[in-house]
């Protein structure tokens, strides 16, 4: 549905779990519950990208990149780009 107005982009993380030991198995773990980080009223949200900008110093730290424009049924007066944490 990208162009309508309403669309909303979320973010959930995925918390890894072990099978003991200290190992980690892949894919075993918890993803959190989606948190809406990208919602205005009349525009579309699109394009997300996600960027760790320090890895090493802030591992926890992910900035969300995307573009947003007017929806459809709105004129459509600019684009935008925005970027948000997303913890």
């Amino acid at each position: 549905m990208e162009g309508q107005a309403g669309v909303a982009i979320a973010c959930s993380r995925f918390e890894p779990g072990g099978t003991g030991g200290g190992d980690v198995t892949v894919g075993v773990g918890k993803w959190s519950e989606p948190k809406t980080v990208s919602l205005a009223k009349g525009r579309s949200n699109q394009n997300p990208v996600l960027f760790r900008p320090d890895p090493i110093a802030n591992p926890g730290n992910v900035l969300l990149y995307h573009t947003s424009q007017a929806g459809a049924y709105t004129r459509p007066l600019f684009s935008s780009t925005s970027a948000v944490s997303c913890h």
